[in-house]
């Protein structure tokens, strides 16, 4: 997906074993499969945030997609695994599958072990303080290099079997949970199943305890990020298991993921959580049941990856057409929000009664999930799914309406008396309009807001929508506005892949925290606020990046921001990209084709003469356009991935008020 593997100088790659000093790869891998006779793709990143997922839960069965044997050079891939060898002695850790691909199963109800785990390792003196744990989540930029997660492509030439986190030097390891002994660096620990547990902390300087002599979970066994590996003191994390006399080299994530859970637990954090669910069949009523862990009443949505949604405790839904359907749970408790997916097999035909959906093409919480997505652990559910989110102030209390659609061409010419909206609050939500009508089968909702005289303060209304013979029916979704007596931003504003105001369709645009990945010319090159989004070069229809600011009532100047590196060579190794950009404004809808180029000399940026706002050239292809905007968040700007060529790159987009 993103490389600068071919761009080292020789001077820096004098060796045979494919280690570059400064080389760095980012990809996938993918594997098609069937999930009780249905196809299904699962998709797993590396080198990125997302290689600490929340694994698939399909039926009530956790799949970790651990590894392909492609992406090493004996099946004609891109990795090699010599280095691996290298003081391992017999259990040679390089992560490759003895087949084509290699799973991880477990029951979704059950811990990946007996047990509570403990923290494997604590950073320095500093025990309260160690991020890793305290934010329950591993950043991928504190690995060694920014891509020595499992299966990373060590100095962008080499198969990482292990995880290997940056930490102070003479940090603690325990045991994560009891062990038979130690042998080395090596932990051992037999199940009462017979299976075989191996942990293997690397770069371990200092032993505390005997060998072979048992450990319970959270004992003190060794100090560990002793050497810094050139400039990054760090710790290695491998884990191997035996079953039936096979080993099998996987990712220890899995014991951080169990650890982060159990974390959550203790402290009593929200988690979403459903019951298990067995494969369905068409036309037959599926129970989904909410066991979310919170500490008081929590909002539930139900999405059931069909269009459909729910916001009951236990919910009850029959699917229409055979196939496979990613099921989300989302919990929020006022203080923040947490989701889980399970996907469920549908077996069957297809039902022939009419079946209700409500769409929203403009909205992204309306967007179908992608059955390949798994979630990124830690990162927080942004979106209630089916919600439409309005922003109201005293200068304009009305914003733009939004529209909703439904086909009605199932239902054999309905009539626009067959359908109705109800607001299920109603004579509290008198700040919300709605209008309907139903031409040539196609159901339209409009959707308006008005908050004149309103207190500051969230409101909230869910709205049904009922059919007439629709065995789906009623349909609901919901709707909020905000309203703020703060004024919107004005001058220059900057809405960057890192805000609130930012949304990008899920499991596709991805970013690197790659350490030492610039050539010195280029060190602040790397995106605004140090970080950027990629396709991957790949021309997907349906997958935008979205920036959404708030904006003051006027004309905009709309850039790409000055610092996104758009180049051809280091330290992004591709093609200036052309790629669509879709603005949305006060007078309608504009899509412009971007080209944008490798900066060169002084970075261009925004200054205040006595006229007006002007740029300090130069700024080769990056001004998107002039566009008029209402005041609020009614307009936005999305990077389009379909029909694109070349790497594009979604960092920042600035929008400069000219008439003032």
């Amino acid at each position: 997906l993103y490389t600068n593997r071919d761009r080292i100088p020789p001077d820096e790659s004098g060796n045979d074993r494919g280690c570059m000093y400064r080389a760095r790869l980012l990809y996938e891998i993918t594997a098609d499969v069937r999930v009780n006779g249905f196809p299904m793709v699962l998709r797993k990143y590396v080198g990125s945030q997302e290689s600490f997922y929340e694994p698939y839960a399909i039926n009530g069965t956790r799949i970790w997609f651990d590894a392909v044997s492609d992406i090493f050079e004996e099946d004609g891939g891109f990795l090699n695994t010599v280095r691996a060898a290298n003081g391992c002695g017999n259990l040679i850790v390089d992560g490759r599958p003895n087949k084509k691909a290699r799973f991880v199963f477990h029951d979704m109800t059950r811990r990946i072990c007996p047990g509570e785990l403990k923290p494997w390792f604590r950073d320095g003196d500093n025990r309260d303080g160690n991020f890793v744990y305290r934010e329950r989540f591993i950043d991928v930029g504190r690995t060694f290099n920014g891509d020595d997660c499992y299966l990373g492509a060590y100095l962008g030439g080499e198969c990482h079997g292990a995880l290997d986190v940056d930490m102070a030097m003479d940090s603690l390891m325990y045991a994560p949970f009891d062990l038979d002994g130690l042998a080395g660096r090596k932990g051992t620990k037999t199940w009462p199943d017979g299976s075989q547990w191996i942990i293997d902390t690397g770069h371990v300087m200092e032993a505390l305890v005997p060998e072979h002599v048992p450990l319970k979970a959270g004992t003190p066994y060794a100090r560990g990020a002793r050497r810094g590996c050139w400039w990054h003191p760090h710790s290695h994390f491998g884990l191997q298991i035996v079953e039936d006399g096979t080993r099998y080299d996987v990712d220890p994530w899995m014991v951080f993921w169990q650890l982060f859970e159990d974390s959550k637990r203790r402290d009593g954090r929200l988690r979403a959580m459903m019951l298990p669910l067995s494969p369905a069949k068409t036309g037959e009523p599926v129970r989904f049941v909410n066991t979310s862990r919170a500490a008081g009443p929590v909002r539930v949505c139900w999405t059931f990856g069909d269009g459909a949604w729910s916001d009951e405790p236990e919910a009850r839904h029959a699917y229409a057409r055979p196939g496979i359907y990613a099921a989300t749970l989302t919990v929020d408790d006022g203080r923040e929000r947490a989701s889980f997916t399970q996907h469920v097999t549908v077996a069957g035909e297809r039902v022939r009664k009419p079946f209700l959906t409500i769409a929203a093409p403009d909205e992204p919480s309306f967007r179908p999930r992608p059955l390949d997505a798994m979630d990124v652990y830690g990162e927080p559910v942004r979106l209630m799914p089916h919600t439409l989110d309005f922003l109201s102030r005293p200068s304009r209390p009305r914003p733009r309406s939004r529209f909703l659609e439904a086909d009605l061409g199932d239902f054999s010419s309905a009539p626009a008396a067959a359908v109705r909206c109800a607001v299920d609050n109603g004579r509290d939500a008198k700040w919300l309009s709605l209008d309907w009508s139903v031409k040539e089968s196609r159901l339209t909702i409009e959707a308006g807001v008005d908050g004149t005289g309103m207190a500051p303060g969230r409101y909230e209304a869910v709205v049904s929508v009922h059919v007439d013979g629709a065995c789906s029916s009623p349909q609901k979704f919901r709707v909020v506005m905000t309203v703020t007596d703060k004024p919107p931003c004005t001058g220059s504003v900057v809405v960057d892949d890192q805000d609130p105001e930012f949304h990008c369709t899920p499991y596709f645009w991805i970013g690197h925290r790659f350490h030492g990945w610039g050539w010195p010319e280029l060190r602040e090159a790397e995106g605004c606020n140090h970080f950027y989004r990629i396709n991957g070069q790949r021309p997907k229809e349906g997958e935008f990046a979205r920036f959404t600011p708030d904006l003051e009532a006027g004309l905009h100047d709309v850039w790409l921001h000055e610092r996104t590196p758009f180049a051809s060579g280091p330290p992004a190794n591709n093609e200036p990209a052309k790629f669509r950009v879709r603005v949305v404004h006060a007078d309608g809808e504009t899509v412009v084709w971007m080209a944008p180029e490798k900066i060169r000399g002084f970075y261009p940026r925004p200054y205040r003469s006595q006229d007006r706002w002007k740029w300090i050239e130069p700024q080769p292809s990056r001004k998107i356009g002039e566009f008029r905007f209402e005041e609020g968040r009614d307009g936005f700007v999305e990077i389009l991935a379909g029909d694109a060529s070349g790497q594009v790159i979604a960092d920042a987009v600035r929008f400069l008020r000219l008439d003032v």
